[in-house]
């Protein structure tokens, strides 16, 4: 997932991957240096729906959550 905050201004970019067994723990933000763009990634361990949250300065980004349905 690749999110940019060029038109929104500088704030707290929060991310989290709820699992069809709770919290994923390996959840990766990198803000990619030089821009006010950042990375995210994860790797499920779990097959099943995932819901992933992405909010900029505590309101969500467009689209999010996110529904994405993981199989192994």
């Amino acid at each position: 997932m690749y999110c940019s905050v060029c038109v929104v201004g500088s704030n707290l970019l929060l991310v989290g991957v709820l699992g069809p067994s709770g919290p994923c723990d390996d959840v990766s933000v990198h803000h990619v240096r030089g821009t006010e763009s950042y990375v995210v990634s994860y790797c499920p361990s779990v097959s099943g729906k995932h819901m992933v949250v992405v909010k900029w300065a505590d309101q969500h980004i467009n689209g999010s959550p996110f529904h994405v349905l993981v199989q192994h």
